[in-house]
This record gives structure tokens, C-alpha cells and sequence, in this order.
């Protein structure tokens, strides 16, 4: 009796709670596909088949009034419709198998990188950004052998100002349309007398060398352009800004400003500027982490859009999306912890993603969710800087990436891969407290360092502003193996190796100077032991430096080379110095860090040829002959087959790189 009253009590709780809740939940309005053709040249990829590409865009609608989005800022004075609601719309693109039922029923989402996709580059080894059309755009294939559908989400608004290429507002912070570029069209927060919403910005940009004018572009446009803003210079990029004396300046409109630096200015490529202004209008850049949570939230659990469309991805009339996986990669690898960092649940409670590898994204979040936010730079790094719960004496908070989602129990499985760039530009701090100790990662979470190797490996080792030859090693081998890891942890529960990254109880996670590093002295190759400091974002400006937080990078081995972390067959059996760091040349800041580069320095081939200040074997006197270098090449890939880092399929082309390497041995 009792049990029966308790279903009828708990019935009618729930049909008024329905009557009282709002028409709609944030969700997907309409997914409007307005294209659907074959992709990549229509060829086969294995058991899963063609692909195809679908081209679209999504009008979405959030509530203000749920407590899911009341993290996002400036939500509430965003415009509402008849509704209630705030709307805006985004592009996007979708690559699903032809036949759905050969795919692998897993999700694989993307927002994209300054409009434009990096997954198929990352792991396919794709050259370029060919049309997805194009047979090229597949690259090696792996992705589509595996069966994912692809989902690639706009989320960044279009520039109102001038046509700028695609870093030239605050590091692509807002990008110029066209050229295939996704974006959003997000809403801009004023009061709600219509008046526009101001701050004191920094903005950064470069500077041209010699006396002649560059322009400047601001990502938001100025309040008042007949107020005086500052400008400063900093000579060097290892300098701090100073006041720009004998330099002109002026707007050449709301968006734009002309600086005309002195005769004798005496600048070269490595100058920057700060300018900073009263702006206004912001966009409501925190909608973009909610058009990444409701469009998958959508996709996975949704039959028809609000109009009635059907899903994309029905089959048989069911939703064919099992599991999914969000991936970025440097700005959308931050902007994929931010994400999960905000919310990992839609506004009905749902689970969004099962798992999210995060590329390339050091020790920082974006700054999608804040009042003017700038998600293209790099640089403003503040607490939390890693995945556990901290406490941080220098802020006096409390904090940490997943703190929010464990909160709420539906945390994803994170593998969180770092190229040694990322290390050296306070990435440390991933791996350790505030105060420099060892710190744990929660047991939902991998982090693994590629050793020795930069940001993307070169394709090509032209130095261009650097002194030395740009790094080529190529971690993407080990990022498909660690994806295929990911795949099975989310699928079946079975854990991916263990993190592999440089500690301070080991000894490898050390401070920056030579004695502490180790790196030789080798001819011809300088050494910085002042990493780049991150600059707090709108700090003023002075700006503001970590100076309060440890700084602490990779050692290594007596060649340079990096000894903790994944690495790879080329840096366990070397033919050449590998690092994640490079310098500027003469005219580009001199001596400074090249930005997102690492090094490639080559052993002598024999003894004969070496310098005699190089204390490095050559080749010939490590290995004798190619045969015996290949035989330890072949080794180290068995073992890292074992231990699930690296694939069976990219052993022959690693084996093949690597005979092309030893061309110079002797048989």
C-alpha cells in the first residue's frame, strides 16, 4: 500500500516539476545539414568503408536561468529571445561512415584549431589541410580504419574588423571567415540599458623591424578612440615592456591602430608591443563551451532536433553514438580541459563525454569563460595548473581541473600527452605543485611527456628564425597507440599504460640552469636557463610574471637528449640531439626562445668528421654498422609494442625511417 502511494506521490512530483520547467533545455535547436557528399575521394578505409561528409550548421539555445550555466560569464547580460532564451549559431562538420554499422559507435570531437582541424595531421600524418574531399585529407587513414565518426564544432566568432591573417588578432583569438574556416556566431554582453560593457585591456601584438609603421589589431574594439591609451615595447621577447618613448601612435579605427616607431628605433623581428586601452562589447565567449557540450550532448542522445530534423546519426532509427571522446590539440587542448573544467554534464544532467585527450596543453586552461577572453593566446596562465585538487598559498585557493566534474561524479577518462616544448614554457607545473613537489594525478587521469621533441614535429628542418635545425622526431606513432588506449579504457575498463613524464624525486625534473639540466656544451649551440614566464592576462601594464611559482624542466642525457617520459625509437638509439627548446637567430631576438620549436642536432658521422669539441660519439663509434643500429632500433620497438606505445602497424614505417636515417654506417 505504502509502495504504491510512494509511485503515485513520485509520479506527480515529476508531472509538475515537467510543468513548471522550462519549454526547453539547452540543446540543439535545429542541426541544419546543408550538404552531404562523399569524403576523401570516395576510397575504402579497411572493415569500416567509405566516409561521409556532411556540412552544416547549429542553432543552439541556453538558459540563462540553470544552474549548469550559471559558471558562464556574462551569460546574463547576453540579449534573450521571445523565450527567454539566449541563441547564437555555429558551423559544423561531420565525417561518419558511410554504412554506420561498420564505424566503431564512437564519437570523436574536435572544436576546431583557429577554425581548421589538426586531428586528421595528428593522427593520420596528414600533410596540409586539403579539402576533406580530397583522397590527401585522409592521410594514412587511421582515424576512419578505426571507424570513429568525426565531429569538427566552430566555436570561435568572426572578426568585424579588417581581414587580418589567421594569428593576427590576439593569436587567432578571432578570426577573419572564409577559407573553409568554422566559426560561431556569438552573442556580444551588454547592460541591460543597451549600454556597452567596458575594461582595461592589454593587447599584444608584433611589430615590424626598422622605423617603418605597423598596424595593430585589437580583439575588441575600443570604447573611446578619442581616449589616450599606453603603449609599450618590449625589444627582446625575453625583456619586459618598457614606455615607448619617441614612438607615434593613433587608431585608424575602433578595431585598428597605426604605430610609427622612431627613426632610430633600432628594432628587429623579435620586438613586441603591448597597447592598452579602454574596450568594449564582448562576446559571450563562455557559449562556446556550451555549444561544444549540447552539440555532442545532442549527437549522443537525441532522436530529432527541436524542428523535428532527424539526428545525423541514426541507424535503423536509433542513435548509433556509444561513447565519445573529446580531443584538442595546443589552444583546443586547453580549451577541451576548460571545457571539462566548466561542466562535463548538459542541462539535463547527462554525461557528455566518456573520455578527452588533451594535446599539447601544458600546465593551462583557456580563457573562453571570462568577460573579454582571448582563447588564441598562450600566456596567460594562472592557478589551477594541473588535474588534481591543490591548495595554492601564493593565490590562498583551492582548485583543481576535475574538482568541478568530480563534484558531480561524471569525470572522463583524460589522456593528457605534452610535446617537451610544453615543459619548457612552465609546463612544469602539470607534474608538481605550487611549491615544486611531485604531485599525483587522480586515477582517472594519464599524462605523458614525449621526450625530447617540439611542439608538432618539423616537416622540414629549415631553421627560419632559429639557430638550430628545427626537431623533426616524430611522437605520432605513440599518439595513435595512446588513442587506442584511451579507446579501450572508455570502452572496456582496461587501464592505458601508466603515466610517463619527468619528476622531481627522480631527478628528472630539474631546475633550468646547465648544472642542473645537464645538457653538454656542444659547438655552435647556445643555451638559455630562463625559460619564457607566462604573463597574466589583462595584469595591467606592467603585467604580472609567475615569479611566485617554481619553474622546472626536463634533464638529460650526457648527447642532450631527455631522459624521462615516452620516448621514442629515434631518441633510445640516437643518431642526433633532440630538444624541445630552440633560440632565436640575429635579427629575431637573439638568443631568446623560438616559439613552439625544439632542436635537431646531428651526431658526426665517424670519428674522423666529429669536432674536436663535440663530446658526443658519432655514429660509427656508437653502432660499428647499420645492421647492429638496426637491430637495437628493432629492440626498442618490440618493447614498445609490449608496452602498448606504439601500434604493430607503425613498427615497418618506423623501421623504414630509420634505415633511411643509417644511410651513412656502413653495412
Amino acid at each position: 500500500m505504502k509502495h504504491g502511494y510512494a509511485q503515485r506521490a513520485a509520479l506527480a512530483g515529476l508531472v509538475l516539476a515537467l510543468c513548471h520547467a522550462p519549454a526547453t533545455l539547452a540543446r540543439v535547436v535545429s542541426l541544419d545539414i546543408q550538404s552531404t557528399t562523399g569524403a576523401f575521394g570516395g576510397q575504402s578505409f579497411g572493415s569500416t568503408g567509405a566516409y561521409q561528409l556532411l556540412q552544416g550548421t547549429v542553432r543552439y539555445e541556453v538558459d540563462p536561468r540553470l544552474p549548469v550555466n550559471a559558471s558562464l560569464v556574462n551569460i546574463g547580460h547576453a540579449p534573450r529571445n521571445a523565450r527567454g532564451m539566449v541563441e547564437f549559431d555555429a558551423d559544423v562538420v561531420i565525417l561518419r561512415p558511410a554504412d554506420l554499422s561498420k564505424g566503431n559507435h564512437h564519437l570523436f570531437y574536435e572544436p576546431v584549431n583557429r577554425g581548421s582541424w589538426l586531428s586528421l595531421g595528428l593522427f593520420n600524418s596528414a600533410a596540409g589541410r586539403d579539402a576533406l574531399d580530397k583522397a590527401s585529407a585522409a592521410g594514412n587513414g587511421f582515424l576512419m580504419r578505426q571507424g570513429y565518426t568525426l565531429v569538427y564544432g566552430g566555436w570561435q566568432p568572426p572578426y568585424p574588423g579588417p581581414a587580418v591573417p589567421g594569428m593576427g588578432v590576439a593569436s587567432g583569438s578571432r578570426l577573419t571567415p572564409g577559407e573553409g574556416k568554422l566559426t560561431a556566431r556569438l552573442p556580444i554582453a551588454r547592460f541591460a540599458d543597451g549600454s556597452p560593457i567596458t575594461a582595461r585591456l592589454v593587447e599584444r601584438f608584433g611589430g615590424g623591424s626598422g622605423s617603418r609603421a605597423f598596424i595593430g589589431n585589437l580583439t575588441y574594439p575600443a570604447a573611446d578612440t578619442g581616449r589616450q591609451g599606453v603603449l609599450r615595447v618590449s625589444r627582446n621577447p625575453d625583456d619586459p615592456a618598457q614606455p615607448a618613448k619617441g614612438f607615434k601612435w593613433r587608431y585608424v579605427n575602433e578595431w585598428t591602430v597605426e604605430v610609427t616607431p622612431p627613426a632610430d628605433a633600432g628594432l628587429d623581428a623579435g620586438a613586441s608591443f603591448e597597447f592598452t586601452y579602454e574596450a568594449r562589447d564582448p562576446v559571450v565567449y563562455g557559449l562556446a563551451l556550451a555549444a561544444m557540450r549540447d552539440l555532442v550532448a545532442y549527437l549522443r542522445y537525441e532522436s530529432r532536433d527541436e524542428r523535428g530534423q532527424p539526428n545525423p546519426l541514426l541507424r535503423d532509427g536509433r542513435i548509433d553514438v556509444q561513447r565519445a571522446i573529446a580531443f584538442g590539440a595546443s589552444q583546443t587542448g586547453r580549451t577541451v580541459k576548460t571545457l571539462i573544467y566548466n561542466f562535463n554534464g548538459d542541462e539535463r544532467g547527462r554525461q557528455v563525454f566518456d573520455g578527452v585527450h588533451a594535446h599539447i596543453s601544458a600546465a593551462s586552461l583557456n580563457s573562453q569563460n571570462e568577460a573579454f577572453g582571448r582563447p588564441g593566446l598562450k600566456g596567460d596562465d594562472r592557478f589551477p595548473f594541473t588535474y588534481a585538487t591543490q591548495f595554492d598559498p601564493v593565490s590562498r585557493r583551492t582548485d583543481g581541473w576535475l574538482m568541478h566534474c568530480q563534484a558531480e561524479g561524471n569525470c572522463p577518462k583524460v589522456l593528457h600527452t605534452d610535446s617537451e616544448n610544453e615543459v619548457w614554457t612552465a609546463g612544469g607545473l602539470l607534474y608538481t605543485d605550487t611549491q615544486g613537489n611531485d604531485a599525483a594525478f587522480p586515477a582517472n587521469v594519464r599524462a605523458y611527456l614525449f621526450a625530447s621533441t617540439q611542439h608538432t614535429p618539423a616537416a622540414a628542418t629549415t631553421p627560419g628564425q632559429c639557430q638550430q635545425m628545427l626537431n623533426p622526431l616524430d611522437y605520432r606513432p605513440s599518439m595513435r597507440a595512446l588513442l587506442a588506449a584511451l579507446d579501450e579504457w572508455v570502452s572496456t575498463g582496461r587501464e592505458p599504460p601508466a603515466s610517463r613524464h619527468p619528476t622531481v624525486a627522480g631527478a628528472t625534473l630539474v631546475t633550468p640552469e646547465r648544472a642542473s639540466t645537464g645538457f653538454p656544451v656542444l659547438p655552435g649551440v647556445g643555451y638559455n636557463a630562463k625559460p619564457p614566464r607566462p604573463v597574466l592576462a589583462d595584469a595591467g601594464a606592467e603585467g604580472m610574471g609567475l615569479i611566485d611559482y617554481p619553474v622546472l624542466v626536463p634533464a638529460v642525457d650526457q648527447d642532450g637528449n631527455t631522459r624521462a617520459g615516452v620516448r621514442m625509437p629515434e631518441l633510445q638509439v640516437p643518431l642526433a640531439t633532440y630538444t624541445g627548446w630552440n633560440l632565436r637567430r640575429a635579427g629575431f631576438g637573439e638568443g631568446s626562445f623560438c616559439v613552439a620549436s625544439g632542436s635537431y642536432i646531428p651526431f658526426a658521422a665517424t670519428r674522423a668528421t666529429r669536432a674536436a669539441a663535440d663530446p658526443r660519439p658519432s655514429a660509427q663509434e656508437r653502432y660499428g654498422t647499420r645492421k647492429i643500429y638496426l637491430q637495437r632500433t628493432d629492440a626498442v620497438i618490440q618493447q614498445m609494442l609490449k608496452e602498448r606505445l606504439l601500434l604493430p602497424e607503425d613498427a615497418p614505417r618506423i623501421m623504414q625511417h630509420a634505415t633511411a636515417a643509417a644511410a651513412s654506417l656502413p653495412p
